[in-house]
């Protein structure tokens, strides 16, 4: 093959792995190799701002054995490059058929064909990538120097709406905030004219049932702040008897946890705590501490599962105290742990269903006309 034989090699070479090496020595044989480097602007239009700066991969490439000369290809596109050389062969590597570059791989072909050039298309090498040399090299962490050097080529290299990708997670979070607020703005509006969206013929039913729950949950949650409150001063009455130190606010702390159902039992670690400074203040001995401060629990527990709940949560939700002890046993049975903070909320929903859905679509008994005499 002549030396004067015009070979275009087009290549990213962010990260240079064997997979290149290979393409360049396959290119060697069919003439001079001129390598048509993608500027950081041509990569960062179509997979990120590369790893390496241009001047450094263009460093790397000449240094190269069988490359004869490096110029830069400013676009995804071959065609000017292509059309300013005019080479006698392009050779690349054969995973460009399908995807992105299918509509590139497309237009090489086309435009070879004005002076009779040929496309080379060599194996892809298995078992390496660019993609996956660079996801692990971000897995061993950057600095901010170099950050700051990639937001500087960045702003170099793309528009400025594209620099937000530099720093997604805060620009993440802007956008989040920025919709929130929109919608807040808008709430208003979209609460009056929501059912407008739904299909014409169950409007009517899923309002009536949405409406219903949303109104069962209302009381549910006032129910449960008026549980709350006075679980929380008969824990600090409770921890004010037994002489545990932070008796009141602890006690109150308790009860605003019971916002949530049974999650007051987390309090018993900080309870097991206080107990022993009680015990090193000397008031007893540390088992016996404890002892009281479970015993606290254990009776404000039985008291608000056995008459605060189903008492006030029964006239906040118009649940029976039996419906509502069932609820509790049935969802924690079915949910476990889950199913007891969600049991009075999912009965209410459940409820709301059958109300609405299965004893409004029972046939009604025909009427008996009186007979005319």
């Amino acid at each position: 093959m002549s030396s004067n034989t015009v070979v275009y090699v087009a290549m990213s070479a962010d990260l240079v792995h064997p997979g290149h090496l290979n393409i360049i020595r396959e290119a060697c044989k069919y003439g001079e190799v001129t390598i048509g480097l993608l500027t950081d602007k041509a990569i960062a239009n179509y997979k990120g701002l590369p790893y390496l700066s241009y001047d450094q991969r263009e460093e790397i490439m000449e240094s190269i054995k069988g490359v004869s000369n490096v110029i830069p290809q400013d676009t995804l596109d071959y065609v000017p490059n292509l059309r300013e050389l005019r080479p006698a062969y392009v050779v690349h590597g054969d995973d460009w058929k399908t995807g992105v570059q299918k509509q590139v791989r497309d237009r090489v072909v086309e435009v070879l064909e004005e002076w009779g050039g040929q496309l080379i298309e060599v194996p892809y090498t298995q078992g390496i990538s660019s993609s996956y040399l660079k996801a692990r090299i971000m897995e061993l962490g950057t600095t901010p120097e170099i950050r700051l050097k990639s937001l500087r080529r960045l702003l170099d290299s793309k528009p400025i709406v594209r620099v937000l990708e530099a720093h997604n997670g805060l620009t993440g979070l802007i956008v989040v905030l920025l919709y929130l607020v929109f919608l807040l703005m808008d709430f208003p509006h979209y609460a009056r004219i929501w059912p407008t969206f739904l299909p014409p013929n169950y409007r009517d039913s899923i309002v009536e049932f949405l409406v219903q729950f949303d109104t069962a949950m209302r009381r549910y949650f006032r129910g449960q702040a008026v549980v709350a409150m006075i679980v929380g001063v008969l824990f600090a009455i409770g921890f004010t008897i037994i002489g545990l130190p932070m008796a009141v606010p602890f006690g109150l702390f308790i009860g605003l946890l019971n916002m949530v159902p049974y999650l007051q039992t987390v309090g018993i670690v900080p309870g097991i705590a206080l107990a022993g400074v009680r015990a090193i203040e000397g008031d007893s001995g540390f088992l016996i501490s404890v002892l009281l401060v479970l015993a606290v629990f254990g009776v404000v527990q039985l008291f608000q599962d056995s008459l605060l709940t189903p008492r006030i949560m029964g006239k906040a939700t118009g649940l029976r105290p039996v419906a509502i002890l069932l609820g509790i046993f049935i969802w924690g049975k079915l949910l476990g742990f889950l199913g007891l903070i969600l049991a009075i909320p999912l009965t209410c929903l459940g409820i709301a269903y059958y109300q609405r859905f299965i004893l409004n679509n029972q046939p009604t008994e025909p009427a008996h006309h009186e007979r005319s005499g």
